[in-house]
Formats: C-alpha cells, sequence, structure tokens
C-alpha cells in the first residue's frame, strides 16, 4: 500500500504565480515607452547632422579650384568648361555622370576619374584618344582609337591620314564618342588586340591595310604593297616581331613588296 501523508498548505502560492498575473505579465503588456521615447531623438540627431553638412557644404567645402590631369592637346580650361564645374559649388553636390556625360561631348577625351581634395580642389583625371587607325563602314570610313572608339567619321572611302584602313570588321554601329558595334561577335576584340600589339611593339605606321575578314587567316599590307598572313590572333607578339624582322630585311635592297607568310610564331617564308 502507498503510504498517504498530508502536507500543509503552500500559503500564497497559487495566488502569486496564477497565470497571466504578476509582474512577468504585466512587462509583457507594457508598451515600450523607452524605444517610443528614443525615437524622437534620433529623428532630432539625423536632422541636425543633415543641416550641418548642408551648411558646411554651402559655405567651408565650396569648390573654389579646378584642375586637369591628363591632357595633353586640349586646354584645361576647355575640359573644365566642359564638366561645367563652376567656382563656389558645393563640394558634395557634384554628380560624377553629368560632368562624365559633359567632358565626354568631345569624342577625344574620356574622364578617368575625379579627385577631390579638401577642402576646395577638385581635379579632373582625363585621357585623350588618339587616332590608330579607319575601320571601314558602310560607304564610309570612321576614324577610332586603340580601343575602337570612334572619334571622326570620315565620308568616302579615301582616307585622309596614314593610319592603316581595317577592312572585314562588318560594322553595325557606328556613333561619335562610342564604341564601333559589328554585327560579328569578337571583332572588335579582334582589332583592340591587334591594334594593342603594332602599337606596342610600333608598327602601326607600317600598315597601310588591316584586313579581319577571315578569323584564321589576318592580312597586313605594308605601306610598299607586301601582304603578310599572320593567320590566327595566337602568339600575335613572336608574328609582329617575325613580320619586323622580315620587313626590315627586305627593306635593305628595296621596296618592300611581295608575300609573307608568318602564320608560324618565328618563322617566315617570303616569296617576292
Amino acid at each position: 500500500m502507498s503510504e498517504r501523508r498530508d502536507y500543509p498548505p503552500d500559503e500564497g502560492f497559487a495566488e502569486d504565480f496564477l497565470p497571466g498575473d504578476g509582474p512577468e505579465a504585466d512587462a509583457a503588456v507594457r508598451p515600450p515607452r523607452r524605444r517610443l521615447r528614443l525615437l524622437p531623438r534620433v529623428l532630432l540627431w539625423l536632422l541636425v547632422t543633415l543641416g550641418i553638412a548642408l551648411v558646411l557644404n554651402a559655405t567651408l567645402f565650396r569648390i573654389r579650384h579646378v584642375s586637369v590631369v591628363g591632357n595633353r592637346n586640349i586646354p584645361a580650361d576647355t575640359i573644365a568648361a566642359l564638366a561645367d564645374i563652376r567656382p563656389g559649388m558645393g563640394f558634395f553636390s557634384i554628380n560624377e555622370a553629368h560632368i562624365r556625360e559633359g567632358i565626354e561631348q568631345n569624342p577625344y577625351l574620356q574622364l578617368i576619374r575625379i579627385q577631390r581634395a579638401f577642402p576646395d580642389t577638385m581635379a579632373l583625371v582625363v585621357k585623350e584618344r588618339a587616332p590608330f587607325a579607319n575601320i571601314q563602314g558602310v560607304g564610309a570610313l570612321y576614324l577610332v582609337d586603340e580601343d575602337g572608339y570612334v572619334l571622326n567619321k570620315i565620308e568616302g572611302l579615301t582616307p585622309q591620314n596614314s593610319l592603316p584602313v581595317v577592312i572585314g570588321m562588318q560594322v553595325s554601329e557606328a556613333r561619335t564618342g562610342r564604341q564601333i558595334l559589328s554585327s560579328k561577335e569578337g571583332k572588335v576584340d579582334e582589332y583592340r588586340t591587334l591594334i594593342g600589339e603594332l602599337r606596342l611593339q610600333g608598327a602601326v605606321n607600317l600598315f597601310n591595310q588591316i584586313n579581319l575578314t577571315d578569323d584564321s587567316h589576318i592580312y597586313l599590307r605594308h605601306t610598299d604593297g607586301m601582304i603578310a598572313d599572320i593567320g590566327t590572333l595566337s602568339e600575335l607578339m613572336a608574328k609582329i616581331g617575325t613580320l619586323r624582322a622580315v620587313i626590315n630585311e627586305i627593306s635593305r635592297s628595296g621596296p618592300v613588296t611581295g608575300f609573307a607568310d608568318v602564320t608560324i610564331p618565328g618563322e617566315a617564308i617570303y616569296s617576292p
């Protein structure tokens, strides 16, 4: 049999801890008054901070000096005018997109970055685009830089400079100040790669025509008339170096004419 025991009643136990009663329950239903009181203070702090920033921007941090870095042929005053930055403008109210759009109205200019020097000086770091080739489009030539950005449109198919004419690009769109577009994927990259290597080796002006029609057989025509097949753009540095050596050797005895096969890096087959 189980033993029965009588326990004395716990006075106040049930009353003190009834569900929904007691200090814990009061805390659960009590509204977060402290947080509500803190919100106006935070808003006031933000408004004060904003007001101070606006005052500093309008008084202390005002542009008084504008400099231009990277220009060679285009005067700094011209570039600053295109940027539409006027002395007295707020340091932090400058719209970089607006400045870029203004500067790059001139297709020969590219904005690289904006540098701020507290408290009152701003520098515009620019790059002047240089012409490297004429790309043949539909019934026109487009003077372009090494990245294929259009600097000018030349009516007709006769170049007005000594730069090479690039054919076979399959131009689909050519807008001044914008990179030229091709209907065939990869053509612009081919142009950039080839021109970049020719520039590095100082050989751009050796040629008056570049034919990019066939990806597997790219042709360069020397200014004296020699045609060179460099194949694809693989191992391009070695191929251009080999071609330059061939040109130097031929030029010792007369005009650089004939045909050169330099599709294999480091080797050349020349036919007068």
